[in-house]
């Protein structure tokens, strides 16, 4: 028969182990960020239109007889208005996603460290 011996005691924490959630918290934001700004790059790259006269001439080597003026219209302005309020929506909701999940991994992780440091005792 084997006898063990302890040689020294495990001391639990006197708070518990588990990330520091506002570190966690700033790299979710930051990484909220730039997740919603390369969406919008993407969105951006993607469109094929030609915005400016400067860049369809860049882009062929053809003459440009004329230059329309843009028009807007209320619905056009409307548009416009809805797509900037959708770019902040995706913004804020990536945000408030990363900030949830930054919360929920975080809070997590108090509930084991407590376990943990109760079966060291």
């Amino acid at each position: 028969m084997q006898q063990l011996r302890v040689l020294d005691a495990a001391i639990p924490p006197q708070e518990p182990f588990a990330p520091d959630r506002l570190p966690l918290l700033v790299v979710a934001v930051i990484l909220s960020l730039v997740f919603s700004a390369a969406v919008l790059f993407i969105r951006e790259t993607v469109d094929p239109t030609f915005h400016r006269v400067e860049d369809l001439r860049a882009f062929t080597r053809v003459p440009i007889l004329a230059c329309i003026p843009p028009t807007s219209t209320l619905m056009d302005r409307v548009g416009a208005r809805l797509k900037t309020m959708g770019a902040l929506l995706v913004l804020l909701t990536t945000l408030s996603i990363g900030i949830v999940a930054a919360y929920v991994f975080a809070a997590g992780n108090h509930g084991i460290a407590r376990l943990i440091a109760r079966m060291g005792s």
